[in-house]
């Protein structure tokens, strides 16, 4: 099953996003991804998940 996660934040810190991010990646890690893709940007941080 493919997800997507991400959230809006003025939180500049890179390693605490990227932390959260893994967080909610974990929560849904059950559904068997294949490829897990993380990008962080200024105002947002994203998160992909494909499962074949």
């Amino acid at each position: 099953m493919c997800g997507i996660h991400g959230f809006f934040t003025s939180n500049q810190n890179q390693d605490e996003n990227n932390r959260l991010i893994r967080i909610m990646v974990a929560s849904t890690n059950h559904r068997g991804p294949d490829s897990v893709v993380l990008k962080t940007f200024t105002l947002f941080t994203l998160a992909t998940i494909v499962s074949v």
